[in-house]
């Protein structure tokens, strides 16, 4: 009864992690395994679908080639922008495994370098896929995943900074800058929750980990952010 799939529930990142779930299966069923209880899908279909999409199939026969897994998954749901979006979860599942490796804290790899280079890969898919409406519409999808932990990991930035800078007590524009973040993080959440709700569950994000927020100040998002939201 493993518990992987609850992995990044409390702050929507992308993780990949097809390969170590696959040989993780494969020892299992050669040690004499008869069933699971995969009890957690926290319905992040934008950032761990293709986690979803392997572990059924592994279920079905824990001996299927797991490339041939990603490239079925790929070319079905993406078409001419099966390569690029095969390049994004790739590179998603070197961070994931970098995470592990390093005993990181799942935001930290989410740097604004990072985040832009897997813009690239989307934008490649988007271009590659423009007279394939469908196919297109997917990209779009899994850009939605993106965008929430571009917005989400920015506080969490500004958090490790003041930390690493051995200062107790929070300045005021620490926290204004904190506030802000967590604004922008909410604009974002509201804006998948009504328009692309499977992309990311944003409410069990925002149940497992907002109230870790208060600490630093934060207790909702302030008027200017309602405000904003309203005038769109």
């Amino acid at each position: 009864r493993p518990n992987v799939r609850l992995a990044g529930r409390r702050q929507g990142v992308p993780l990949i992690y097809v390969h170590k779930m696959s040989e993780d299966f494969r020892y299992l069923v050669d040690h004499s395994l008869v069933g699971t209880d995969f009890d957690s899908c926290c319905h992040n279909w934008a950032t761990q679908g293709l986690n979803y999409y392997v572990c059924a199939k592994l279920h079905w026969n824990p001996d299927l080639d797991i490339d041939e897994l990603i490239d079925n998954y790929c070319n079905s749901g993406f078409e001419s922008g099966a390569m690029p979006v095969k390049q994004y979860f790739l590179r998603i599942e070197e961070l994931t495994n970098q995470i592990a490796a390093q005993q990181l804290n799942v935001t930290e790899p989410y740097n604004p370098e990072v985040i832009a280079e897997l813009r690239g890969y989307l934008d490649e898919a988007a271009a590659a896929t423009k007279d394939e409406p469908l196919a297109r519409r997917r990209v779009a999808f899994l850009r939605s995943g993106l965008d929430y932990p571009d917005a989400y990991v920015a506080a969490f930035r500004i958090i490790r900074a003041h930390q690493a800078s051995g200062r107790s007590r929070l300045p005021p524009e620490t926290k204004q800058q904190i506030s802000d973040a967590l604004d922008n993080n909410w604009r974002v959440s509201r804006t998948i929750f009504e328009n692309d709700h499977l992309a990311v569950n944003v409410a069990t994000v925002a149940w497992g980990s907002w109230n870790y927020f208060v600490r630093f100040g934060w207790s909702g998002p302030s008027e200017a952010a309602r405000d904003g939201l309203q005038t769109q």
